[in-house]
């Protein structure tokens, strides 16, 4: 089959869970022997406009630079897809310009409408923009805006959910909340999944010896969270909970990875709780590194407040053998409740996270062991699993095309 993905951004041209997850997606289909094209947004304009990336040909939109308004830029891009979406269909002389194709992210909603087309709905635009802008330095003008603007992207998000011809999210969470953050829509959904790729998350042969090269003791407890540095991420309450856990005797330490708005304020209060010394912020980490990162890791967390739709960095972690401490907000909780549901607390009671911590360190909470770690996201959570369910929902609707105009 022929698929053309539509999406905002394509790994590694940007870095985020949503764009890591399209090109696993592609790249996973492409391995299983179909025709891929990819089209997305030009990083800075500065990337090959076509290129072939791992099996997948992938068209980049040029956009507006400098200190240009969203909308200007949001309009721009559409504008741009439209066209490149219309010159494929003329130059396909009469026949399908592709089988399938499938919007990543409600951003070209407006562009794609003009065509059926599936959806990979990752997760409600307007509210997620709302959340990333929480902070208590906000002027009153700003926070209009911020208000103004998550209003009019929930709009753009709901028509362009209501134009897909199918919907697909990765868990059974972003299902069950679709008639939440869209009042009035059914949440017809199917849920397809997340994955990880074994071959580049994996266990390591040293564990100490990867420890030493980063300075880490052999008797200190390890944390790590890989997350995106805003307020939704649950990272204040994470460095709070570190903070009031100590255990007398016990060395621990703690890596945030990642980069975001929020990374000034971490750092102060870290340094006002007296945990700056043993709090590290690593920035954004390469993929090439991230997975020596969660292998040299004696837990991860996520501390997540909402929104979690997936949750790649679970599954990672898992996939390199190393346990996870989660929130029970978003998808976290059915991740991890049939391999170790004691890891998971109530995202609702802050002091939760405290007492998990202290268990841990303690030994009274016990983690599962590395292997079986790996073993459990092998058997669930592989991107060619995925894939299949996107194949078998795509070969669906070319059917159901097909009986429609005779074919």
């Amino acid at each position: 089959m022929h698929f053309t993905f539509i999406t905002l951004g394509y790994h590694p041209d940007l870095d985020g869970g949503g764009y890591r997850y399209a090109a696993a997606l592609a790249e996973s289909l492409s391995r299983r022997g179909h025709r891929v094209e990819v089209i997305s947004s030009n990083v800075n304009n500065e990337l090959p406009s076509v290129e072939d990336v791992a099996g997948v040909k992938v068209y980049r939109l040029r956009g507006m630079s400098g200190g240009i308004p969203f909308w200007s830029n949001w309009l721009t891009r559409n504008r741009a897809l439209s066209r490149l979406l219309h010159e494929k269909d003329q130059a396909s002389n009469g026949t399908p310009a592709w089988d399938i194709l499938i919007s990543h992210h409600t951003y070209f909603g407006k562009a794609v409408r003009r065509w059926p087309h599936l959806g990979i709905y990752q997760g409600p635009w307007g509210l997620e923009y709302k959340l990333s802008k929480e902070s208590p330095g906000r002027t009153g003008f700003a926070r209009w805006m911020d208000r103004a603007m998550s209003g009019y992207l929930h709009r753009c998000d709901r028509q362009a959910l209501d134009r897909m011809s199918r919907r697909m999210v990765a868990s059974e969470y972003s299902r069950r909340s679709l008639g939440l953050w869209h009042r009035g829509f059914d949440g017809t959904a199917d849920v397809i999944g997340g994955g990880v790729d074994l071959e580049r998350f994996r266990e390591v042969p040293d564990r100490n010896l990867l420890r030493a090269r980063w300075g880490v003791d052999k008797q200190s407890f390890l944390w790590l969270s890989v997350r995106r540095l805003d307020a939704r991420m649950g990272l204040d309450r994470l460095i709070r909970a570190y903070a009031g856990a100590s255990v007398e005797g016990r060395k621990t330490e703690l890596w945030l990875a990642g980069r975001g708005p929020q990374r000034q304020a971490l750092e102060d209060l870290a340094n006002g709780l007296g945990v700056a010394d043993r709090v590290k912020f690593l920035g954004y980490v390469p993929e090439s590194e991230l997975s020596e990162r969660y292998a040299a890791a004696d837990c991860t967390v996520m501390p997540s407040l909402d929104l979690e739709g997936f949750g790649l960095a679970t599954v990672e972690s898992l996939a390199c053998g190393t346990p996870v401490l989660a929130s029970d907000a978003g998808a976290n909780g059915e991740l991890l409740e049939d391999l170790a549901p004691d890891l998971i607390y109530p995202v609702t009671e802050p002091a939760a996270l405290e007492a998990k911590i202290r268990g841990i360190l303690t030994g009274e909470l016990g983690l599962p062991e590395r292997t079986k770690c790996r073993d459990f996201v092998r058997d669930r959570h592989t991107w060619s699993k995925v894939a299949e369910k996107v194949e078998q929902i795509a070969f669906e609707e070319r059917a159901k095309e097909g009986r429609r105009s005779g074919r």
